[in-house]
Formats: structure tokens, C-alpha cells, sequence
């Protein structure tokens, strides 16, 4: 299914827009399932591991 029309007369920014909302029903933040469980402040902490390698970590084969 093709959703970019290269001949609409809406901007690709608009074509995407419609897309998210449209398709995916994009809404607003506080509408959110999750919302009320979201901290109120990043915690500022680094992740505890970094991936230096191409392979994914946390995955299992």
C-alpha cells in the first residue's frame, strides 16, 4: 500500500501529518495510555550499557 502520492497538491509534511493521524490515530500526549505512569522529570542517569558492536543486545536468537 503506497501512502506518499507524489501527485497530491499537499506537502509531504502534510501528506505525513495525515498519515500518523489518520493511520495510527496520533492524538494528543495526555491522552496517552500511559501518561499518568510517565515520570515528571528525566532522571538525568546514563544508560547502564552502551552497544559498541552491530549486534543487538537484549535479544534473544
Amino acid at each position: 500500500m503506497q501512502f506518499f502520492n507524489p501527485d497530491s497538491n499537499a506537502t509531504l509534511v502534510q501528506q505525513i501529518q495525515a498519515y500518523l493521524n489518520n493511520v495510527f490515530g496520533a492524538t494528543v500526549l495526555t491522552d496517552a495510555p500511559n501518561y499518568q505512569t510517565m515520570p515528571t522529570i528525566d532522571s538525568k542517569n546514563p544508560p547502564s550499557r552502551t552497544n559498541k558492536t552491530t549486534k543487538p543486545k537484549y535479544t534473544q536468537e
